[in-house]
């Protein structure tokens, strides 16, 4: 319903779908997904005015990594981001956002549409 409203909004509207509704419902549903992101994230994190860039860009990596739209993707792009993280502060502490992007580099040079992309 909501890749239909998205794409022809009158032919959705058209069968039934009530548009304003379904896109409330899903503004709602990403702004608790979102809430619930950031609340599982702090306790890992300092908290500090700039929070949220740190967090967007560890996002963007993983996405990148897994691949656009594709949840198996996500899920090991966040393991191996993870992996990397926990063992880039242990043995290399000052590199340790750069082995992240050195990853990233490489995956979008062997697989420009990431590891289980399309």
């Amino acid at each position: 319903m909501i890749r239909a409203s998205a794409s022809e909004r009158e032919m959705a509207n058209a069968i039934g779908i009530n548009i304003p509704f379904l896109f409330t419902t899903v503004f709602v549903f990403s702004a608790m997904l979102a809430a619930l992101g950031g609340a599982l994230g702090t306790p890992v994190r300092v908290v500090a005015p700039g929070i949220g860039t740190a967090m967007i860009i560890q996002a963007f990596v993983i996405t990148v990594i897994g691949g656009l739209g594709n949840l198996k993707g996500a899920f090991v792009g966040a393991l191996i981001v993870g992996i990397l993280t926990s063992f880039g502060i242990l043995l290399f502490p000052i590199f340790e956002m750069f082995i992240t992007f050195v990853v990233m580099a490489v995956v979008l040079m062997v697989k420009p549409e990431g590891l289980f992309g399309k």
